[in-house]
């Protein structure tokens, strides 16, 4: 584990653009600092899409798949770093390759930056407030560097750039995702609920959303609709005269059917029979 204390990151190149539109995932052999400076877009990592906005900031480790997608007017601020000095002799950009290209064995550095986030890449939403002033600097002094003496200067003000995207950051940010699709599935269990449809509307990947389910909830996205729909029409045979066709719609179940085969699977017997 790289503790703070040894941190001494190598910027290696500060670039900005508006045109990043990227169709396939690409991989980078250093690590990445991208920031938002201006409007909106998406950025997916590792699978998992993300609205991007100004003023976020997103960290990827080496050898983790990404893909921007830059919105209409969207300025972003790209920094290719390592986290020591230990591979400052490789000063020329490294370029990220398409995914499917990617060697892993070419990583420049390879670091556990436990201390700083859990996980393959880090995401902070409008951490701090002088941290895009902060950016813009960075970027200013890397334009008009003259000498590696200009380097010191630089280092200093990614460290702070860094220092405070983590010390400010959002712990809750993948939580609170995971509240925002409970709630929603929670609200409107009754209508047509599939992954396909929480990915488009939280920016995640299917999967990555199912995983995030599993670990805040213990639950897939599938088994919380059906607990819900259950739910509706236990209470809706106990409390009603609604027939088993009635209450399958009403609870969410568009094939009534489907719906006596599946409360039969969960219970052990069929609708008609509980109402008895």
């Amino acid at each position: 584990m790289l503790s703070p204390a040894l941190f001494h990151p190598y910027v290696r190149c500060v670039g900005a653009s508006s045109r990043i539109n990227q169709k396939l995932p690409h991989t980078a052999y250093d690590h990445r600092l991208i920031a938002i400076l201006e409007g909106s877009g998406i950025i997916e990592i590792d699978g998992c899409r993300i609205s991007s906005e100004k003023g976020d900031f997103f960290i990827i480790t080496p050898g983790t798949p990404y893909r921007v997608e830059a919105g209409t007017g969207q300025m972003i601020v790209v920094i290719n770093f390592d986290m020591t000095h230990a591979k400052c002799d490789i000063s020329s950009p490294v370029i990220s390759v398409l995914s499917d290209f990617f060697e892993e064995q070419k990583i420049i550095e390879k670091r556990d930056t436990s201390s700083f986030f859990e996980g393959n890449y880090f995401v902070a939403k409008k951490p701090y407030g002088e941290t895009l002033s902060l950016c813009r600097t960075l970027l200013d002094a890397y334009k008009e560097k003259a000498d590696e003496k200009d380097d010191l200067y630089i280092t200093g003000l990614f460290t702070q750039l860094f220092y405070h995207i983590t010390k400010n950051r959002d712990d809750r940010h993948k939580d609170g995702v995971a509240n925002d699709i409970y709630r929603h599935i929670t609200e409107n269990y009754r209508l047509p609920i599939t992954l396909d449809q929480l990915s488009e509307l939280f920016h995640f990947h299917p999967t990555y959303i199912n995983r995030l389910m599993q670990k805040n909830y213990g639950t897939s996205v599938r088994q919380l609709i059906l607990k819900c729909r259950f739910e509706r029409a236990l209470y809706l045979l106990d409390n009603t005269d609604m027939t088993v066709k009635e209450v399958a719609i009403k609870a969410g179940f568009s094939n009534p059917a489907y719906f006596s085969e599946a409360f039969y699977k969960k219970f052990g017997f069929y609708p008609s029979v509980y109402r008895k």
